[in-house]
């Protein structure tokens, strides 16, 4: 009966299909539910049967594969049904009337959603107007979502398999394509709870826009794999075991963290890879809460609990409805451990997300409550469209709303607010409430006062403190980070007629573009900058040159003062710097040209007169000549890494003539060991590709 109906289909094709069948057997989709996905299948077969992909293979395999990833979040019949004919109203004209008759209204209804978007989409890709038909697309994905999610789905799917066969497209295409996953796929499947997808998506994207930061990155992680592998399986043997004996049944897991978190890890806080404290994990999976509890006191029976790291996200689900007890011990001798608890139920949604509790109404109403909380982000983004002065939102506004929130803040009632990464004080206040935040004037965080430009760290105990004296300036603009908040600001600021309208455009494309130059990791500039991960890998790791760094330094003429060299450029002997007095009463150090600290009004009475003692501290710079190659630089850093050199710095840039030129600055050699710098310099030598190393004099 299946032969003949597929008589002909080419073998492979047929080969795909039939899989996707008996994958949703075994998800337990009906006979009927199943006759319906043979349907869809073969009027998309019908409507794609000359089309080819840029790989060459019939197109009909996009969206097989498309539905399989559906299949793969146990999704039902008619979200997979639309999942393989999404392409065909966009691509082939198939009539909308023919498609509803052959399967039913609502498949067609998300079919023409994910259409809308698609042709809005190729709109944005011209140059003329680019931005404001990236926005356009935005705004069409949010309206068109809120109605039906499973549209957002379908599009997700859509993007995830045209990001494994991207390398058939243009460079330009690549990074383009992969810019948009990172600012708007990645974080609307996390917003779902689909971390699967929001993990590829990222490594995917990752893998294109930073190709020489991911091949270092993975090629040192795959260097220990084996080894902490085996370690991770003694862990779990020693933990079936303890559970055992007091009569909890669990799965136990063990996992490792996706490159492009750890790398932004590592980026943002400027720590080793070493210091990640949860590059590897273990997930215990049990029957109740209460073993999720009890399993929590065998597990810090293991090491060190690192407090900071711990979450209880049972008790206190995350936004997107995420439930599990995170905590993190340091194994003796060894290194942190991250453990994961969590009931099946609680797995089940951190799969599959949004899909894991889907009830739809006829008409394709949601019809549950995690569901629906699932989703309130995307009609909090609708309502904000939809407001007043909703229409001067920007693509860059929607991207930041949709970043990953990685902070969780305290009221002083207790009350918990997820934050993004570097969120301000400001932010907090605007997160509260939009008046609180037009008359914020700081905040006590842990009981000490701080201004509204301090950045938030996960933990804090915030009070907003506020004046009705206190009004929105311009300035405010360079310190908010979240886009509604920023939104706002601009909104009461030409309501004062202190920014018109024309000024606004000005300012926020500027911003951007200094926003993509310098801080976006995405940014194709970054692939000629080796620094966004070597200064990562050595900066702050040599404690001898911490300690002088803080002995080298003058403040108004007086040594021996307490400082704090500020992250944001992180200054180094020679710069020229500032000092400048925060309300705790530590001086921090910037650089004078440091964007961030020149971006907001600064006291001059809290300003202090900084200068190096040069001569306390020794440094060497070394530059290396190198032919282009795929594994140089690779080798470089491994070298360096391996041989626990004190690198204070290092970059790298192409010349114009194609070679590679590597810089790296470390800590004067020991004068007890002065053979130790020329091995290092016959190491380098050696390595394949490198022309000519030498000493640079300071």
């Amino acid at each position: 009966m299946l032969e003949s109906r597929f008589a002909t289909v080419p073998v492979e094709i047929e080969r795909r299909f039939l899989s996707l069948v008996q994958l949703l057997h075994t998800n337990g989709m009906s006979a009927e539910g199943i006759v319906q996905v043979r349907k869809a299948f073969e009027l998309a077969e019908k409507a794609h049967q000359e089309q080819k992909r840029e790989s060459g293979e019939p197109y009909i395999i996009h969206p097989i594969e498309v539905a399989r990833l559906l299949a793969e979040i146990k999704l039902d019949s008619t979200t997979i049904m639309a999942g393989l004919l999404h392409d065909v109203i966009e691509d082939k004209q198939v009539p909308r009337e023919l498609l509803e008759k052959e399967v039913g209204k609502v498949v067609v209804q998300i079919v023409e959603g994910v259409t809308k978007v698609s042709r809005q989409q190729m709109k944005a890709t011209v140059k003329e107007n680019e931005d404001l038909r990236k926005l356009e697309t935005l705004r069409k994905l949010f309206f068109i979502g809120v109605k039906d999610v499973r549209v957002l789905l379908v599009k997700l799917a859509d993007r995830l398999h045209n990001m494994r066969t991207l390398k058939y497209l243009s460079k330009e295409a690549q990074e383009r394509i992969s810019r948009e996953t990172l600012n708007i796929y990645a974080p609307i499947a996390h917003r779902l709870g689909i971390y699967r997808w929001k993990m590829e998506l990222e490594d995917l994207a990752f893998k294109v826009l930073l190709p020489v930061e991911y091949k270092c990155l993975a090629s040192r992680i795959a260097r220990k794999k084996d080894e902490r592998e085996n370690e991770i399986k003694g862990i779990i043997a020693h933990l079936e075991k303890e559970l055992k004996n007091i009569g909890i049944q669990a799965r136990i897991l063990g996992r490792p963290k996706h490159l492009y978190s750890i790398y932004t890890k590592m980026q943002r806080q400027q720590i080793p890879l070493e210091r990640i404290m949860d590059l590897y994990a273990i997930r215990i999976i049990v029957n109740t809460v209460e073993e999720c509890y009890r399993v929590l006191d065998i597990a810090h029976r293991l090491g060190n609990l690192v407090p900071e790291r711990f979450r209880d996200n049972i008790r206190k689900p995350r936004s997107n409805g995420y439930r599990a007890l995170h905590t993190t011990v340091f194994l003796p001798r060894k290194y942190p451990l991250e453990i994961q608890i969590r009931t099946e139920e609680m797995d089940q949604e951190a799969e599959f997300g949004i899909a894991a509790h889907w009830f739809y109404k006829e008409g394709g109403g949601l019809d549950d409550s995690l569901t629906q909380k699932r989703v309130e982000w995307l009609r909090s983004m609708v309502s904000e469209l939809s407001a007043p002065g909703g229409s001067s939102i920007t693509t860059q506004d929607i991207q930041d709303d949709l970043k990953i929130s990685e902070i969780y803040i305290y009221t002083p009632k207790g009350d918990v607010f997820e934050l993004p990464a570097n969120a301000t004080v400001l932010d907090f206040a605007y997160t509260i409430h939009t008046e609180i935040g037009h008359h914020c004037i700081g905040a006590r965080v842990n009981d000490r006062y701080v201004p509204i430009t301090t950045r938030l760290n996960t933990g804090d105990r915030v009070e907003v403190l506020t004046s009705p004296k206190q009004e929105p300036h311009l300035d405010w603009l360079k310190i908010i980070t979240i886009g509604k908040a920023r939104n706002k600001i601009r909104h009461h600021l030409r309501e004062k007629g202190i920014l018109p309208k024309e000024e606004e455009e000005k300012e926020e494309i500027s911003s951007r573009k200094d926003e993509r130059q310098e801080n976006s990791p995405s940014d194709t500039a970054l692939l000629s900058d080796f620094s966004a991960l070597t200064k990562i890998e050595y900066r702050g790791n040599n404690e001898e040159f911490e300690k002088e760094r803080h002995l080298s330094i003058r403040i108004d003429g007086q040594k021996n003062i307490a400082v704090h060299f500020s992250r944001c450029c992180n200054p180094l002997p020679g710069d020229e710097v500032v000092g400048y007095s925060t309300l705790k009463g530590a001086i921090t150090i910037h650089k004078k040209d440091c964007r961030i600290f020149n971006s907001v009004y600064r006291d001059p009475q809290r300003m202090h007169k900084v200068r190096w003692e040069i001569d306390s501290i020794t440094q060497i710079t070394v530059q290396v000549l190198a032919r282009p190659s795929p594994t140089v630089i690779q080798e470089l850093t491994s070298l360096l890494i391996d041989n626990k050199v004190p690198v204070i710095s290092a970059n790298y840039k192409i010349l114009r003539k194609g070679l590679i030129k590597f810089e790296f600055t470390q800590k004067s050699i020991s004068s007890s060991n002065p053979k130790s710098f020329d091995v290092l310099m016959r190491s380098i030598r050696s390595i394949e590709g490198v022309l000519e190393v030498h000493r640079k004099s300071k």
